[in-house]
């Protein structure tokens, strides 16, 4: 074999050793690797045989015929994306459940409504959100111009 070959197996087993370490403490949960390498010699993570032979005892006991793994059928694709659109759906309803309870006059315990506001007219209301409206477009020019990309800001006065 190679020897550039044979450095990157070196390198991505020990990665992978690594990774297995990983797993095993973050997760809490017994991982073993076996790899065979390039010249044929086995690898073996965890090092202490002992215990990668405990590991691999449990894989041969829990894959025996009459003795049931956690998960029996077998899943693909189609599965996974299936259970990931129903666990979508139920947070979208969720969702739904959360704006259906929503009271816009109240957030936070701020009011965002005055009462006064529902005694005006139509074309009042009309009036003041285009009033609004311009307002919010001159303090933008204003800060545009402060920061030094505009000229001149536009007039805020507005009638209605």
């Amino acid at each position: 074999m190679e020897k550039s070959k044979k450095k990157v197996f070196e390198r991505r087993r020990s990665t992978l050793k690594k990774k297995a370490g990983e797993l095993a403490d973050r997760c809490n949960v017994d991982v073993c690797v076996v790899c065979f390498g390039p010249d044929g010699d086995l690898q073996v993570w965890p090092e202490n045989p002992t215990e990668a032979q405990s590991i691999i005892g449990k894989y041969i006991e829990a894959t025996k015929e009459g003795n049931k793994c956690k998960r029996t059928e077998k899943l693909d694709l189609s599965d996974i994306l299936e259970a990931k659109i129903k666990k979508l759906e139920k947070q979208a309803l969720e969702e739904e459940k959360t704006w259906d309870n929503f009271d816009i006059r109240n957030v936070g315990g701020l009011s965002l409504w005055d009462e006064e506001l529902a005694a005006l007219s139509e074309s009042s209301l009309t009036g003041l959100s285009d009033c609004l409206e311009a307002k919010i477009q001159s303090l933008t020019e204003r800060i545009e111009l402060f920061k030094g990309k505009q000229t001149m800001p536009s007039s805020d006065y507005c009638v209605f």
